[in-house]
């Protein structure tokens, strides 16, 4: 096993990587291990296509990543992909980190220790989000999936949840407001702060909790 490093947000778009490529089945699977400084850091953009991401406060100041990428299953007489050389692509633009796995045919399944960014986006085609987030801005869009999140109700101010094809609960917000047309639900409340959050998905649940 390799050591990890920090890498510093200047420098964030070359990947740094506990490189323990621990194949379960002929590079079926591999286990990445990344760190970010977010020292010129005010925003965070977690972009997907099909996988989970488990959020909880950092310990410090950095962002941790421990990320599971694995080849999805197609068939008996299909090969699977080979994932031993695939890594988590990160860029910085101005002071946002946009981190990427969006390979194709690949599963991945993200634990994420986050310190408070001004602002936090996600973006998956098809998967699950859940944990809690300090005091940010939101956004989360996912194709198909579920959202079961815990927020700050004092640092939260207006919500948005909206799913195409699915339910929305909101708990403990106030001022809510909840629309219903045929098969989609939308809920519009909020905290008691400032942090604007919306979460949408075209087929799926929502769960919002403030605490």
């Amino acid at each position: 096993m390799k050591p990890s490093y920090v890498v510093p947000a200047s420098c964030a778009c070359a990947l740094l990587v506990l490189a323990c490529a621990q194949p379960l089945k002929a590079d079926e699977e591999v286990h990445r291990q990344y760190q970010f400084e977010t020292r010129d850091l005010t925003e965070i953009e977690f972009r997907g296509n099909v996988g989970e991401m488990h959020f909880s406060p950092s310990p410090d100041d950095n962002i941790h990543i421990d990320l599971v990428i694995a080849a999805e299953e197609h068939g008996w007489f299909s090969r699977r992909k080979d994932v031993d050389d695939l890594e988590l692509e990160s860029r910085v633009r101005g002071s946002r980190l946009v981190l990427t796995m969006d390979e194709e045919d690949t599963r991945s399944t993200w634990l994420v220790k986050l310190p408070v960014l001004e602002r936090t986006t996600i973006d998956f085609g098809v998967g699950e989000v859940e944990g809690s987030f300090g005091a940010t801005e939101l956004s989360i869009d996912l194709g198909v999936g579920e959202v079961d999140i815990e927020l700050p109700r004092e640092s939260t101010g207006a919500i948005e949840l909206s799913t195409g094809v699915g339910e929305a609960r909101l708990r403990g917000g106030r001022e809510t407001k909840v629309s219903r047309a045929f098969v989609s639900h939308d809920i519009h409340g909020r905290g008691e702060g400032d942090k604007e959050v919306r979460i949408e998905i075209g087929v799926g649940e929502i769960e919002v909790s403030l605490r």
